[in-house]
């Protein structure tokens, strides 16, 4: 299912997916476990992504196989209103226990956020573009 999108299907790149929360459509083994919005990063790695409260957001990193991967051993970034040049950007954190990665953004976000994620595979960033509403999805992203 074609997901809805402001820009052309000729201006978007291989690696860059885009997930609009309210388009998503759960399939087996595809679909958020922490209350937030689910994406496959070209079956590299997949998504999930968790607008907290406190300007968090809140990433999850699964393999290809959707087996959850240790943030410790991981890199991730995030850049806010990634079609404007020198938006805010900053890096993830991981969890204490490695779960998840965690990242407090500078300033109130725009409604919707709009947001890339993206996760060192080797020499590769694994990028992603999501759009998530203003509401915190889930008390859990912290």
């Amino acid at each position: 299912m074609p997901i809805p999108s402001s820009r052309s299907a000729d201006r978007v790149q291989p690696t860059l997916m885009f997930a609009l929360a309210a388009a998503m459509e759960a399939t087996a083994g595809h679909a958020p476990r922490h209350g937030g919005y689910f994406g496959d990063a070209n079956d590299i790695y997949h998504y999930e992504l968790v607008r907290g409260s406190d300007h968090r957001l809140v990433l999850y990193v699964n393999d290809h196989f959707n087996r959850p991967l240790d943030a410790h051993h991981l890199k991730a970034q995030w850049r806010l209103n990634p079609d404007e040049s020198g938006g805010p950007s900053g890096t993830f954190r991981p969890s204490d226990d490695g779960e998840r990665f965690v990242a407090t953004l500078p300033h109130t976000p725009t409604d919707p956020l709009h947001v890339e994620v993206a996760v060192l595979k080797g020499r590769q960033w694994v990028r992603m573009e999501f759009f998530l509403p203003a509401t915190p999805h889930d008390a859990r992203a912290g």
